[in-house]
Order: structure tokens, then sequence, then C-alpha cells
């Protein structure tokens, strides 16, 4: 069997779902496409030839609304992500300042015997 998406780096039992979901979607609506060109062309009455078409559409259907989805999901667990890190980051800054303030509140020592002058 070829895999067609790394399963151990998916996050949720949902995202798996989704994508599988889309992945045998669009796999029935190909395979009912040859299918309806080459094998089932002549050999449908009208109402079938309608029906067969209306299901391979409607798996096509599925496979879109799986994979817009599937990229909602993607985008909203992007941001959040880029959230996090921001909250982080801010939070690194914060206490980084603030352990510079904790050491020393003035001027370092050897400014005064610069003359007052930034480093040399």
């Amino acid at each position: 069997m070829v895999v067609l998406c790394d399963m151990e780096h998916t996050g949720t039992t949902g995202e798996t779902r989704r994508r599988r979901l889309g992945m045998i979607s669009l796999a029935v609506a190909v395979l009912m496409l040859i299918a309806g060109e080459t094998m089932l062309r002549n050999r449908l009455g009208t109402v079938a030839f309608v029906i067969f078409w209306l299901i391979c559409l409607v798996f096509t259907g599925l496979a879109i609304l799986a994979a817009y989805l599937d990229v909602s999901a993607l985008r909203r667990r992007t941001q959040e992500e880029q959230r996090a890190l921001l909250e982080k980051t801010l939070g690194e800054i914060a206490r980084t300042k603030e352990m510079k303030a904790r050491k020393g509140s003035g001027p370092p020592a050897d400014f005064k015997s610069r003359g007052g002058v930034g480093p040399a």
C-alpha cells in the first residue's frame, strides 16, 4: 500500500480522519470518472447516467469539503502556535529586561572613568 502522507506527523485524530475522508472521496471520484468515461460510457441508460454522475459529483464535493476543513483547521492551529510563540517571546523579553534592571539601576562602574562617554 502506498502511503500518501506521513501519519506520524499529523496532529489529531480529527485531522487524520479528515485527510483520509478526502483521500478516499477523491480516489472514488477519480475511479468513477475513469469508469464513466471508458467502460460505462455507452452502457448506462439516461437515468442511470444522471445518477452515476451525481454520485461522482457528491464524492468530488466531499473531497473538496474535507480539503477546506483541513485547511481551516491548519490555519487555526498555525495562528494558535504563532500567538503562543509571540507570548513566549514577549515573556522572555520582559524577564530579560527585569533581570537587567535588577543587576544595576545605574550606569556601569567604568562609565564615569571614561568621562561619561560610551564604550571605548
